[in-house]
């Protein structure tokens, strides 16, 4: 391998692949470096399905991000000619004043999001499977849906080994030194010289720059696969993703139509903190207590039992927003991608853009402004 490159990213997941294959494109030598080989299922892309939407309630500032994230993923399925977006809509079901509904609907009104509300709902939308209580209210996103992580990585590596990208991988940084005029970057056998690095290195990140001990926190989330008693009704033509935010109860399950015979069901909150060196292959005894207990209030008689579990990482910022910027005294040289606090997938093609774009150019993009370091 050459030691000298234009870009390095350390860290070659989600957000990292896409970036590497932004950074290729754009003709600049690129080297990806990966502790592990992507995709895989040590970090937080795990789980063959993620909820696509763009009424965004954590915050309407993520709408204009999603919208050149649907763009990008329209794109990226054309030249790649694979099938990485399914659009099967998106049902929210909540306390009308909850934080669920009332962001889905600020962040709509602000940016002309279409939505459908009370009797506009569609009746499949509404389905007879899921048993909320009465004050709940239905709102439903006909353009959201679900993408699919594992394969998006393994298209966007090969986009990006297309434009002439290279990797290695199962090879963990252990120092990256941006004092001088080149970053250098060094693993335990290599020692690589750049003018850029990207690090999206997820539940690791603060491992290589202690300057995020205090920010970011992993936690290790459970998902579920169950066998549905009537596999028609959860097809994709007759049921959406959805979403539900049980009462007194904070955060919120989510879950998919029938992909591969199977129907996924998690659930987003920030679970407790682990060393992402230590992450479970499969799920507590304790998370299959509560996802069947939200199961029988919500979605009784539905399913047989649990099939299969996984676990991946969620790497919580203090806000749970995400973190895209300059490394703090670095000159520009050190663009972070971190802290995507589990509801990150969505954005993997625009996000690899912005971070691209800030190695090449040296200045922030206008789109991300608001998920800055600053704002700590």
């Amino acid at each position: 391998m050459n030691n000298q490159y234009d870009i390095i990213i350390v860290g070659a997941g989600s957000m990292g692949m896409a970036a590497t294959y932004y950074c290729a494109k754009s003709g600049a030598k690129t080297l990806a470096i990966d502790q592990f080989e992507p995709p895989h299922e040590s970090g937080s892309h795990t789980g063959e399905s993620r909820i696509i939407r763009m009424a965004y309630f954590e915050h309407p500032d993520y709408v204009p991000l999603l919208k050149r994230a649907y763009s990008l993923w329209a794109e990226i399925e054309n030249l790649s000619s694979q099938k990485l977006f399914f659009k099967s809509g998106l049902s929210y079901f909540g306390n009308p004043d909850g934080i669920l509904l009332k962001g889905v609907k600020k962040s709509a009104n602000e940016y002309n999001v279409p939505i459908l509300q009370n009797e506009e709902v569609p009746s499949y939308a509404r389905s007879d499977v899921i048993h909320v209580p009465e004050h709940f209210e239905c709102i439903f996103e006909e353009n959201a849906g679900y993408v699919v992580p594992e394969k998006t990585i393994s298209t966007l590596r090969s986009m990006a080994k297309r434009q002439q990208a290279e990797f290695l991988f199962n090879e963990q940084v252990i120092d990256i030194d941006y004092q001088n005029e080149d970053v250098i970057v060094k693993t335990k056998t290599h020692a690589f010289s750049s003018k850029k690095v990207i690090i999206t290195a997820g539940a690791w990140t603060s491992r290589l720059l202690p300057y995020f001990e205090k920010s970011l926190t992993v936690t290790q989330q459970s998902l579920f696969w169950l066998k549905a008693k009537d596999s028609e009704r959860f097809k994709v033509e007759n049921f959406p993703c959805w979403n539900i935010t049980p009462e007194g109860q904070a955060g919120l399950f989510y879950g998919f139509p029938l992909i591969d015979n199977l129907v996924k069901i998690a659930y987003h909150h920030p679970s407790i903190p682990i060393d992402p060196d230590h992450k479970e292959i499969e799920a507590p005894n304790s998370d299959r207590v509560d996802v069947n207990s939200f199961i029988d209030q919500y979605m009784p008689q539905a399913f047989h039992k649990i099939v299969k579990s996984k676990t991946c990482l969620y790497t919580n910022s203090t806000d749970e927003n995400f973190i895209i910027d300059f490394l703090p005294d670095s000159n520009n040289k050190v663009i972070i991608g971190c802290g995507f606090s589990g509801h990150g997938f969505k954005f993997v093609p625009v996000v690899g853009e912005i971070l691209c774009n800030m190695a090449l150019e040296g200045i922030g993009s206008k789109l991300s402004a608001f998920l800055s370091l600053s704002r700590f």
